[in-house]
């Protein structure tokens, strides 16, 4: 099996919290996609967060491909809870310092921490595996292309492959940066 994991395109959000929130898209984001298309190869689904900056790259993956997406909660990105849509300053350094010293079980009011994530990022993709599974006799020779956000991606990534959740932080993925993994027998391994 193969992945092709894309971080959705840049966002006009400086200096927000915005995690879950809906936020616009760069102007100009589309003529940047033109570029990346050519390095992909088409895959055979096409998984996406729900959020309007996934969905979007989703869908002009969807017309140059001809491929189906499937749109997958499972995707978003942390869930920063009362800290959506505040800004970083009014959010507070010691706050921020809090969620710094313990970044994977921290969360802010009404949120999720990174340990949260992880797991439902991995509850998500594993049940996709079980249901494509069924209908598909080729999974093994499978390549999905999922477009996400940088922490469900780099949670989904570490955990592949086997790596301790605390190495997620050692993970960059710019937006429309785009990661392969491949599947050997067992084995997750970057591609």
């Amino acid at each position: 099996m193969k992945l092709t994991l894309i971080r959705h395109p840049p966002v006009t959000a400086n200096g927000i919290c915005y995690g879950q929130s809906e936020v616009p898209l760069q102007p100009g984001w589309e003529s940047q996609v033109q570029s990346l298309l050519t390095k992909l190869v088409r895959p055979e689904v096409i998984l996406s967060s729900p959020l309007q900056r996934c969905l979007a790259l989703a869908s002009k993956l969807q017309s140059h491909f001809c491929v189906d997406v499937c749109s997958s909660p499972w995707l978003m990105e942390l869930n920063f809870g009362v800290w959506e849509q505040q800004s970083w300053r009014s959010i507070g350094q010691e706050a921020i310092d809090r969620w710094a010293q313990d970044v994977l079980g921290f969360s802010a009011p009404e949120g999720e921490n990174c340990r949260q994530l992880a797991t439902r990022v991995k509850q998500g993709f594993d049940s996709w595996i079980t249901r494509y599974g069924e209908q598909s006799r080729r999974l093994a020779e499978c390549h999905a292309m999922i477009v996400g956000h940088s922490g469900s991606i780099r949670c989904l990534a570490v955990q592949l492959t086997g790596k301790p959740l605390k190495t997620v932080l050692d993970l960059v993925i710019e937006p429309l940066g785009v990661m392969h993994l491949v599947q050997i027998q067992d084995e997750w391994r970057y591609a």
